[in-house]
């Protein structure tokens, strides 16, 4: 951990391919995705165009060139999360860009003008990695991925928009081309199926949904979005709550009834589908949402695989959970599901506040509350912090945690501990600058007089780099062993003279900061943000007795 020790060393010390908690999905550098000025000249010749040099043919879909996936900022976005999950299952090289959904760029809403099939500036979007084919809405995406051609099943008119969104505008020909028709734009979009090239043997195929089984999805999402406590909303009386809570076990119970045991614990047999790829994060969410805890017809679904009302339900939650996959897209731990709920409760606040206040706002958050309501709201805020106090372990409890050799709910302890750890390094490597930037944003802004002040960024990239050291060993004890010379290590770094008793207790709020701060799986898989949050822990342990 000497001074010459640089991100970039640090990057080039990861193991290729563990950017996720897969090591599927390698992420690519494509060309950026532009909207061509001539996509707006209507009528135009394509073929004058392209004699010109001013129109070229985009290169077809193709598993060898890779995607590119937009998503949102935050790594809340479920619908993103369908997506997400599947190019992780099948192992197609893709890159990520990230969208503010608060304000978005101007390349984006140009991106969304031009092709969005419902009008709306959403995510997830895919296209290829010139910009020449761009994909719109989660499960057409998602169908467009597994090979659905016109010959699978027909249209899906009458079924919810909270799982077909944008299908009403789209349909599969029988070569597989995804037709989308850009919403009051007029111009419709071929999309050629994707081709899985020479690249096909490295890459899993998605199997396909039925109709029936979304209907089931549907069903579910619908329900449940009645019972829990998304957006600070919910039933208002016992009455509608009793009700809400029948209709989400009856929808269970239909897709419990959707699962075929003889052909193994996912809807789509022995493998999991773009079908679990749909439900997968509503499900994951599920069991943490303290309104389903708290209804006793629901917390079966809490219990996850030891839950016996739902036992086809629980086995796809044992299934799923020993996907890395799954781990490393949709899991959330249990800080970052607490934070989200107070996150949500926050905004709703602050919303509600401005709409009391006379602004015009649009949203699900932008409406004025009952003094009940807004009570409510803050105590959801303060039930957050307290789950968050409560879900950051101990000092021993982070000593032992990585000194162990066990990890409950993912495949072969050993390797997927040591593809964790990597994973979590090869993050803090390639983000550590602006992780270490943000930690002293937030530590600035929250410090009072008495406090040590702000680190300075040579300490909180050192606090970092000393993270991420101790995570790239693959024995059990050496990251434990590593933080307890936190010390002496960032002494080397710093220099002994600049790592006075001010300079620990400013460092250690650093690793403080990042452990609170982490999200899951926003900026990594679960199984990897346990590692950063335990090594934060112990190293703020460490400096602040020093």
């Amino acid at each position: 951990l000497a001074r010459e020790v640089s991100f970039k060393d640090l990057r080039n010390a990861v193991p290729a391919g563990v950017q996720r908690s897969t090591g599927q999905g390698s992420f690519l550098e494509p060309r950026p995705a532009r909207i061509r000025f001539l996509r707006s000249i209507r009528g135009a010749n394509a073929a004058i165009q392209r004699a010109l040099f001013l129109r070229r043919r985009p290169a077809k879909p193709s598993v060898d060139r890779g995607l590119v996936l937009y998503r949102d900022t935050n790594g809340w976005c479920p619908f993103c999360e369908r997506v997400w999950l599947a190019l992780e299952l099948m192992g197609v090289d893709y890159s990520v860009r990230t969208v503010n959904l608060q304000t978005k760029d101007k390349g984006f809403l140009r991106l969304a003008d031009a092709f969005s099939p419902t009008g709306r500036s959403s995510v997830p979007v895919v296209t290829t990695p010139d910009g020449g084919y761009v994909v719109w809405e989660s499960m057409d995406i998602l169908h467009w991925l597994s090979g659905k051609t016109s010959n699978d099943w027909p249209g899906v008119s009458g079924t919810s928009e909270s799982v077909f969104a944008g299908t009403d505008t789209a349909r599969f020909l029988s070569d597989g081309t995804l037709v989308q028709v850009a919403k009051d734009k007029g111009p419709t979009r071929r999309i050629p199926a994707l081709d899985m090239g020479s690249g096909g043997s490295k890459v899993t195929p998605l199997p396909k949904a039925t109709e029936g089984q979304l209907v089931y999805i549907s069903g579910v999402m619908s329900a449940m979005g009645k019972v829990t406590a998304a957006f600070g909303g919910g039933p208002e009386t016992e009455e509608e709550k009793t009700e809400a809570v029948a209709k989400a076990v009856q929808a269970l119970n239909a897709l419990e009834a959707a699962f075929d045991e003889d052909k193994g614990p996912f809807l789509g047999g022995d493998k999991p589908s773009a079908a679990d790829c749909a439900v997968a994060p509503f499900l994951g969410r599920y069991p943490r949402d303290p309104t389903v805890r708290a209804t006793k017809e629901l917390s079966a679904l809490a219990e996850r695989e030891a839950g016996t009302r739902w036992p086809r339900i629980a086995g796809w939650y044992s299934a799923m959970g020993k996907l890395p996959a799954f781990a490393a897209t949709v899991e959330a731990d249990n800080f970052s599901a607490a934070k989200l709920r107070g996150t949500f409760a926050a905004y709703a606040l602050e919303w509600s506040r401005k709409a009391e206040a006379g602004e015009k706002l649009e949203g699900p958050y932008a409406k004025k509350r009952s003094p009940e309501e807004v009570a409510a709201l803050e105590a959801r805020v303060a039930d957050s912090k307290e789950a968050c106090a409560a879900a950051l372990p101990s000092p021993d409890e982070a000593r032992a945690f990585l000194a162990s050799v066990e990890f409950t709910g993912m495949p072969s302890a050993r390797s997927a501990r040591v593809l964790a750890r990597r994973e979590a390094a090869a993050n803090l490597a390639a983000a550590g600058p602006a992780v270490a930037a943000d930690a002293i944003k937030g530590i600035a802004a929250d410090s009072a007089e008495e406090d040590a002040g702000a680190p300075s960024t040579a300490e909180a990239e050192a606090l970092v780099r000393l993270i991420a050291t101790a995570l790239l060993s693959s024995a059990p004890g050496t990251p434990t062993a590593t933080l307890e010379q936190s010390e002496s290590l960032l002494a080397s770094d710093l220099g002994a003279d600049a790592l006075d008793a001010a300079a620990c207790k400013r460092i250690a709020a650093v690793a403080d900061h990042i452990a609170s701060r982490l999200c899951c799986p926003r900026d990594m898989g679960a199984p990897a943000g346990a590692h950063v949050r335990a090594a934060c822990v112990v190293a703020a342990a460490v400096l602040t007795a020093a």
